[in-house]
C-alpha cells in the first residue's frame, strides 16, 4: 500500500518539474555575423575582432571573436540585440606604421529562427590628436535642502595634440535626438551627419584664442562660484566662456566672454539634459553664416508634429560623446564612426560627470584616450575635475 501511495506522488513531482522547465524554456538560435568594411578598398584582415551581443530585453552580454574570414558564429537566446564590434590592427598609413581601432555596430536586430544571419559594417580610425571633449557635467547637483540645482553645468574641451591650437570657431552642440527614445526620427541623416538642437560658437578671426598643448577651455552655463548659493556645488569662476541666452532669466557674467549663439531649441535658456539623453559634438564650420542658411532640416515625430534642427556633416565633427542612462538607452544619435557606443551618469543631480580617461603622458603632457568609443574612453559617474587632468 505504501508503495502504491508513493508512485502518484512521484508522478506529480515529475509533472511539476516539467511544467517549471516549460515556463523557463527560452528558444535559442544559431547566429552568424559577417564583418566587412564599409569602404570596400580597405585592406585590413578581419580576424580576431571581438563582437559583443547585447540583449536589449534583459541587458545580458555575450562576446565572440571573428575567424579568419571575418565570420562570427554562436548560439543566442531569441530576442532583440545590439551587436558591437571592436578590435585593434597594426597597419601602414602613408609609410607610417600605426595601430588603428576597428569598430562597428548595428542596433535592435531581432534574433529568431527566421532571422539569424547579419552583416556588420566596420570602419577604422587612427588615434585622435587635436581637440577633444574632456568632460561634460550635465547631471547637476542638490542643495543642502535636497533641492535640484542645475546652474553649475559645464563642458570642458582639451587640446590633445602636441601643438598650439586655436579655439576660434569651435562650436559645441547638443544632438536633437533623445537616446532614450525607441525611434530616431533623424536616422535617415545618420550616414551624413548629426542633427543638433543647439549651436554655440567661440568667436574669433582664426588666431585670437590660442590654447597650449595639454590645456583646456571650460564652457559654463553660469561661470560663478556656485558654492555661495549651493554649498554642495563647485566654483566655476575660472571658466573661460559662458553660453548665455539673452532676453531670458539667464545671468550674464560680465567678467567672462560669451559664446556666439546661433541656435537653440529653447525659448528660455540652454539647459543640458540632466540625464544626458542628448549627446554632444564639437565641430567647426568654415563659414557659419553659410552653414546656418543651408543646413536646417525638418521631419515629423511619432505624434505627427514637425521638429527641426541643423545637420552637422560628419566630416567637420572634431569630437563627440554619445551619452544616455544605462537603464534607459535605446537608440543612438551618432553614427558608429563618430562614436561607437555611449557613456553615462547613473543619476540626475548626483554632482557627477562623464570625464575622458588619461591614456598616458608625453613629457608631462596628459594624452587623453580617444578611440571614438565612449564606453571605453570615458569614466562614468566621475568626480568633477574642471581644469584638472588625472
Amino acid at each position: 500500500m505504501k508503495t502504491l501511495q508513493i508512485i502518484p506522488l512521484l508522478l506529480l513531482t515529475v509533472l511539476l518539474f516539467s511544467c517549471n522547465d516549460d515556463e523557463n524554456f527560452v528558444a535559442k538560435t544559431d547566429v552568424e555575423v559577417a564583418l566587412h568594411f564599409e569602404d570596400e578598398s580597405t585592406a585590413i584582415e578581419l580576424d580576431d575582432i571581438t563582437v559583443t551581443f547585447i540583449n536589449i530585453n534583459n541587458g545580458s552580454e555575450i562576446k565572440s571573436t571573428s575567424d579568419t574570414n571575418g565570420k562570427v558564429s554562436l548560439m543566442l537566446e531569441e530576442g532583440v540585440y545590439s551587436m558591437v564590434a571592436n578590435g585593434e590592427k597594426t597597419i601602414t598609413i602613408d609609410g607610417n606604421v600605426q595601430t588603428v581601432t576597428i569598430s562597428g555596430s548595428i542596433e535592435n536586430k531581432v534574433v529568431n529562427a527566421s532571422s539569424s544571419t547579419f552583416e556588420l559594417p566596420l570602419f577604422y580610425s587612427a588615434p585622435g590628436e587635436g581637440w577633444v571633449i574632456k568632460e561634460v557635467y550635465y547631471a547637476g547637483s542638490r542643495t543642502p535642502e535636497n533641492k535640484a540645482y542645475y546652474k553649475d553645468q559645464y563642458i570642458e574641451i582639451y587640446n590633445n595634440s602636441s601643438e598650439v591650437l586655436y579655439a576660434d570657431g569651435l562650436t559645441i552642440s547638443e544632438a536633437e535626438h533623445n537616446t532614450s527614445r525607441e525611434l530616431n526620427e533623424w536616422a535617415d541623416w545618420l550616414s551624413q551627419g548629426v542633427v543638433v538642437r543647439t549651436i554655440y560658437t567661440i568667436p574669433g578671426s582664426g588666431t585670437e584664442h590660442p590654447v597650449q598643448p595639454g590645456e583646456s577651455l571650460i564652457l559654463a552655463s553660469q561661470p560663478i562660484d556656485h558654492t555661495i548659493e549651493n554649498a554642495n556645488s563647485i566654483d566655476l569662476k575660472g571658466a573661460h566662456w559662458q553660453w548665455f541666452d539673452e532676453g531670458t532669466t539667464d545671468v550674464d557674467v560680465q567678467e567672462v566672454p560669451n559664446l556666439t549663439k546661433y541656435y537653440s531649441y529653447s525659448k528660455s535658456f540652454w539647459l543640458l539634459h540632466t540625464s544626458g539623453y542628448n549627446s554632444f559634438i564639437l565641430w567647426r564650420a568654415d563659414d557659419m553664416e553659410a552653414f546656418m542658411s543651408t543646413q536646417r532640416k525638418e521631419t515629423e515625430n511619432s505624434a505627427g508634429n514637425t521638429i527641426e534642427g541643423y545637420l552637422v556633416p560628419n566630416e567637420i565633427i572634431l569630437d563627440a560623446v554619445e551619452s544616455s542612462r544605462k537603464d534607459k538607452f535605446l537608440t543612438k544619435a551618432l553614427a558608429p564612426q563618430i562614436d561607437l557606443t555611449y557613456t553615462y551618469c547613473n543619476e540626475t543631480f548626483s554632482k557627477k560627470s562623464i570625464r575622458r580617461k588619461v591614456q598616458g603622458y608625453d613629457d608631462g603632457r596628459a594624452i587623453l584616450m580617444d578611440t571614438n568609443n565612449s564606453d571605453n574612453d570615458f569614466i562614468k559617474n566621475a568626480e568633477l575635475k574642471p581644469g584638472e587632468v588625472e
